[in-house]
């Protein structure tokens, strides 16, 4: 026997030859606002459903859904506003001739500025809601094709502001790919999709004569109409080119496209050159078109709505139904509403959504509810409601339900079904969505009688004999359908017991056996969460792990009867977590160790693996003993998970002492070597801020360190006191003089009361040293307590008087080398000259310098006598003799 699971019929719908004479969609005039206000354009904000209205003066209007009336929005208050669009009240944009653009954002108003000196005007601005309508997505693409943007039309590119940037952006993609087609303007905007007029000429392609084109950017691709521009149809004012997923609902294919002129409407099949072009309004300036989507959540049905200048005309029959299929574009016709003499120079259509809560997309052409019809006349705002007529939907049959079991029969207008034992028919609507939010409400009927308790159910299982029936309604359109009749004919029961509660819990690890009764002649089949467990056809099962299982039960051939199903619940605890609240621990401490207990799970504690009773049940505990710890969480069904074993170690504190080196008191100027022994990964902390385990200080004072273990445990230790000596300061010496030419000696005096003295090396300790020549003389004192200074004493070479040898013996000796004249010393003006008996000059220099070696340019000179002079400033006269030379 065929067996076809979940059995769906090919056709969605069935059509029981009703005529399509009569009218399906009704509209109804509805509330008039700002009587005799010129109202050139309307729009509606989706984000929050606020109607705004835009007059040929340029005032801006707008109306929230709670409102009563329009108000003037003041944000707009003397701007003669030209164009608007945007998401909210708090996020909206307006143009303001020739090329202001005012974004309103939060109560806050900002200029937005077009930076390109060759754009001259705005034409036109809109948003485009991709980002509300895409219910896909897209983790490796992240571009603005897929957000709501800001779209400008200029008379140079067009521009694109990205929702919640407002950075313009060159969105022309012609451009970006080298063309430069300018000049657009905006035909077609809304919630469906935004159009564009274009200076883009693709006429060539039905050798028409060259016009302007109608796009639409969707995705990464342009799609680019052949709405002709040319005689005798002249230039289009607004178009529903429309090649928009959000029009290719169930399936559906939008093949046509529709554009107003000054003369009329027109159709014609895209991709097609003139081919089934047809005009269904004529002599009549069209300003707007758009799609009204009804019944969507039951037969998806589409109309069109065309604004001109006499009122609004509207399709009576569809244009394309899930219902009926399409309709051709030669049999499209339009009705003018009655009772309205006025311009209407746009409309906009709001929607009530049903969309599945926590649904992405904030627009669901599934969910949709198009219910009111906001018109912009040169009279003032004007409401209109569409309705359909119910009794066309009344008299067809809703054919999208699914069966779990192949049908005996099947006919237009039953399904009958033969039910053997327990066995049971599943019937499923496939509505869930739209009857859990209110979209569809459904009513079952048995014999011709309502089943209260069935109301509000898509999926229902049958088990008694009747001709069964489900009514639904569609709560928006009020129209209703309702399903072919399913006819139920019943055999014997077979004897089947499963008494078990609706769930089992079973500890990890477990398991449970599952039995009927076992009668002779029966077949079983165990299923778990619907799927059949192979190989298992006896009365019993075993089961350890989690899921729905039943029985099924048959004593005819190929007809079951099922038993209730148990949940087998497998109570997986999480491990209890220790979580100390230090990392480690010294002697003394206190531990306290902590787990999260969101279940409220029984709590065991253990220490060394002996359980704590004193500390059941408490999700903290404090310890101050090493060793194992344990927890272990017991839900209510007595399955226990242990945690990870927590090892706590207690440590000690470091044991230190400060050394010092040297161990006296310091002299000014020393330092001394305070350290303490280290220990691997040990930190130091010095009072001082040091943050090694040794310091150098030269300052009198109390130190101490603070040393932490790598287990974290500190000790201070003891305190050291370091001493400096004052400062020893001697008074620098003046120079003394000395000449030596006469034999003289220097005595040189120090200041009193040091330990030693030590001259140039000498030590003694006496203050006073006796010197006989010139030079620097070093002195080191030594106080009582070791420390030390020095200090240079300076003895210059000076006599009072010139003394002159009357001979030298330039031998090499090292005794009487050189001939000196002393005296000079504070004479650099003085001058010698030195010439042989012949009265050649042998040597010269100045009074600085007042010593020859006895050579001339660098050669011994001979033995003998020579004749000096000398000029000074000690002597009125030169000074003049000889001297004799010796080797």
């Amino acid at each position: 026997m065929l067996h076809s699971h979940r059995f769906l019929l090919i056709c969605l719908f069935y059509v029981l030859g009703i005529s399509l004479a009569n009218a399906q969609l009704i509209l109804r005039s509805g509330e008039s606002f700002l009587s005799g206000e010129n109202i050139k354009k309307i729009i509606i904000t989706y984000d929050d459903h606020t109607v705004w209205a835009l007059t040929a003066s340029g005032i801006v209007y707008y109306k929230s859904m709670l409102a009563g009336d329009f108000s003037i929005y003041p944000q707009t208050v003397g701007e003669l506003v030209d164009d608007l669009a945007g998401y909210s009240t708090q996020d909206i944009y307006f143009s303001v001739k020739p090329k202001r653009l005012i974004h309103v954002k939060n109560g806050n108003k900002n200029m937005i500025p077009l930076d390109d000196p060759e754009i001259t005007k705005i034409n036109g601005i809109a948003v485009k809601l991709d980002g509300m309508k895409n219910t896909e997505s897209y983790p490796d693409v992240d571009d603005y094709w897929r957000d709501d943007r800001l779209v400008v039309a200029t008379d140079k590119y067009l521009y694109r502001i990205i929702r919640n940037d407002n950075t313009v952006m060159l969105y022309d993609i012609y451009r970006e790919q080298g063309f430069d087609f300018r000049g657009y303007k905006i035909t077609k905007s809304g919630i469906k999709g935004v159009e564009f007029k274009v200076n883009l000429d693709v006429n060539y392609r039905c050798g028409w004569p060259q016009g302007e084109s109608v796009i639409q950017h969707i995705d990464y691709t342009i799609y680019v109409s052949n709405i002709p521009q040319h005689d005798p149809y002249g230039d289009f004012n607004c178009t529903m080119f429309n090649y928009d997923k959000g029009s290719d609902y169930m399936g559906i294919n939008q093949n046509s496209q529709y554009w107003g002129t000054n003369n009329g409407l027109y159709i014609q099949y895209w991709g097609r050159c003139g081919i089934g072009l047809t005009q269904p309004i004529k002599n009549e300036q069209i300003n707007s078109i758009e799609e009204l989507r009804m019944f969507n959540v039951l037969s998806p049905t589409t109309f069109v709505l065309a604004a001109s200048n006499t009122g609004l005309f509207y399709t009576e029959k569809f244009v394309k139904s899930m219902l009926f299929d399409w309709v051709p574009i030669e049999e499209v016709s339009f009705k003018k509403l009655p009772g309205l003499n006025a311009r209407v120079n746009n409309f906009a259509i709001d929607y009530r959504s049903f969309s599945p809560e926590g649904s992405r997309p904030a627009y669901d052409p599934r969910y949709i509810c198009e219910n009111v019809i906001w018109l912009a006349t040169d009279q003032g705002v004007k409401k209109v409601y569409p309705q359909l007529d119910g009794a066309i939907y009344e008299e067809k049959l809703l054919a999208r339900f699914t069966y779990d079991k192949d049908p005996d029969m099947e006919t237009v207008e039953e399904s009958i079904f033969t039910l053997c034992g327990n066995e049971s028919l599943e019937v499923n609507a496939n509505f869930t969505d739209p009857i859990n939010n209110g979209a569809i409400s459904i009513h079952w009927t048995k014999n011709g009688v309502d089943l209260p308790e069935w109301a509000g159910k898509s999926v229902v299982r049958i088990l008694d004999k009747g001709r069964y029936r489900a009514e639904l309604i569609g709560m928006c359109e009020g129209v209703s359908m309702h399903s072919k009749n399913f006819v139920i004919n019943t055999e014997t029961t077979p004897e089947i017991t499963f008494n078990y509660p609706a769930k089992i819990t079973l500890c990890e690890g477990n398991s449970k056996e599952l039995s009927t009764i076992d009668k002779p002649g029966y077949t079983y089949r165990w299923f778990k969460d619907d799927a059949e467990i192979v190989g298992e056809s006896v009365a019993k099962l075993k089961v350890s792990s989690k899921g729905s299982y039943r029985v099924e039960v048959s004593n005819c051939a190929g007809s079951f009867v099922t038993s209730s199903a148990v949940a087998i619940d497998i109570a997986i605890l999480s491990a209890p977590i220790i979580t100390p609240n230090k990392s480690t621990y010294c002697f003394g401490d206190i531990a306290l160790l902590k787990i999260e207990n969101t279940k409220s799970h029984k709590i065991h504690w253990y220490k060394d693996g002996i359980e704590l009773r004193t500390m059941e049940n408490k999700t903290e505990i404090q310890v101050s003993s090493a060793g194992i710890y344990e927890a272990i969480f017991e839900n209510i069904e007595g399955c226990k998970k242990k945690s990870n074993p927590f090892n706590l170690q207690i440590y000690p504190f470091p044991v230190i002492s400060v050394n010092t080196v040297p161990t006296k008191s310091l002299c000014y100027g020393e330092s001394a070597s305070l350290s303490v022994s280290t220990a691997p990964n040990s930190t130091y902390r010095w009072n001082t801020g040091a943050t090694t385990s040794s310091i150098q200080v030269n300052q009198a004072g109390n130190y101490f360190v603070e040393v932490t273990s790598a287990f974290g445990c500190t000790t201070k230790s003891n305190v050291v006191n370091v001493l400096v000596n004052d400062r020893i300061l001697l008074t620098e010496p003046l120079d003394s003089k000395i000449c030596t030419t006469s034999g003289e000696q220097v005595t040189l005096i120090a200041e009193p009361g040091y330990l030693s003295y030590n001259w140039n090396g000498l030590t003694s300790s006496s203050n006073a040293f006796t010197v006989s020549k010139p030079g620097d003389y070093k002195l080191t004192v030594t106080d009582v307590n070791g420390c030390t200074a020095k200090v240079i004493y300076k003895v210059v070479s000076w006599c009072k008087e010139i003394i002159v040898a009357n001979a030298f013996t330039p031998n090499g000796d090292g005794i009487n080398d050189l001939w000196y004249v002393a005296g000079l010393e504070n004479d650099p003006s003085a001058t010698i000259t030195i010439y042989n008996r012949y009265g050649v000059l042998v040597f010269q220099t100045r009074g600085l310098n007042p010593v020859w070696d006895g050579r001339y340019k660098g050669t011994d000179v001979p033995v003998g006598v020579y004749y000096y002079q000398i000029k000074s400033s000690k002597s009125d006269k030169p000074l003049k003799g000889s001297v004799t030379l010796i080797r």
